[in-house]
């Protein structure tokens, strides 16, 4: 076999080096063309909450990040493996199950903001997401009812709850909630928060809670979704985020039931995986996934 000169060779690098860079940029132009889509994915981290959404202009958003490393693999499926840049992280209140991964992320990704609860939890993972909020992230801040953050293309997070008044004795009490809009559809996210919060949310914004998707309370807990709340946010979809057998049985038979009062499907990703929509502020689109799939 003839050998190849050095020049030949040199020349040769150099071409493939041109094609996988074309391949490179088109994917990435594959992949990053978002058409004027929203998407928000409730991601299936097991007996926890994780939440991803993209903006229409790529602004990425996390809410929760489940109990452990779970939530990095879920990402890795929703963002390019080049992507490695998230613009705000909410870590709704310190429970394990909801921040537990939440430092994984802060220490694997350039995070550019990260909101967290105004109360404090005496726990080694609440301590460690503490220290990477102030330490790791660009800005780090505290949640208090009225903060809005422009997500880009008309997209927008508004924090509901809490105010000013915390609960010092039971953290969910202090969940974050909060409103994501764009166009004519809203999702709405809850956290932990209980049937108390709720009904403070009936009482201070009534018809302004409606939203096309909610994110049912507390894992289907039943301390969460009174069913006048259910009928206040009027949702076409809830979603329960639960791991499949968990020793708590959620979800509990009297959140389906209130569900149940309003015409809707309720989607749980224990049976679905990750649960994915996508909207371009008026059509909003259901991607299902069963167990298994890569999503």
């Amino acid at each position: 076999m003839q050998k190849l000169s050095r020049v030949n060779y040199l020349k040769a690098v150099l071409l493939l080096a041109v094609v996988v860079g074309n391949i490179f940029v088109w994917y990435a132009v594959g992949r990053e063309n978002r058409d004027g889509y929203m998407t928000v994915a409730f991601l299936d981290v097991g007996q926890g909450d994780a939440i991803f959404i993209e903006s229409p202009t790529g602004n990425q958003v996390i809410i929760d990040g489940g109990k452990d490393g779970a939530v990095l693999r879920r990402l890795g499926k929703m963002m390019p493996f080049y992507d490695r840049t998230i613009d705000l992280i909410m870590g709704t209140h310190h429970d394990l199950d909801h921040i537990g991964g939440l430092p994984l992320v802060v220490e694997r990704y350039r995070v550019g903001a990260v909101m967290r609860p105004l109360s404090i939890k005496d726990t080694a993972i609440s301590k460690r997401f503490e220290e990477d909020a102030d330490t790791r992230a660009g800005m780090s801040l505290f949640a208090m009812r009225g903060q809005g953050f422009d997500l880009g293309g008309g997209a927008s997070l508004l924090v509901l709850y809490p105010g000013e008044t915390l609960d010092e004795k039971d953290d969910n009490e202090n969940s974050i909630v909060a409103m994501l809009s764009y166009g004519e559809h809203k999702f709405l996210f809850t956290g932990d928060a209980s049937q108390n919060i709720e009904r403070k949310l009936m009482h201070m914004d009534g018809e302004l809670l409606r939203a096309d998707v909610l994110k049912v309370g507390h894992h289907g807990s039943k301390t969460s979704t009174d069913p006048q709340f259910v009928a206040s946010v009027r949702p076409s979809y809830s979603v329960i985020s639960s791991g499949c057998k968990n020793k708590f049985g959620h979800p509990h038979k009297e959140v389906i039931e209130a569900l149940e009062t309003v015409k809707q499907n309720i989607l749980g990703t224990c049976e679905s995986g990750n649960i994915v929509f996508r909207t371009n502020g008026t059509d909003l689109t259901l991607l299902t996934n069963k167990k298994g799939n890569s999503l």
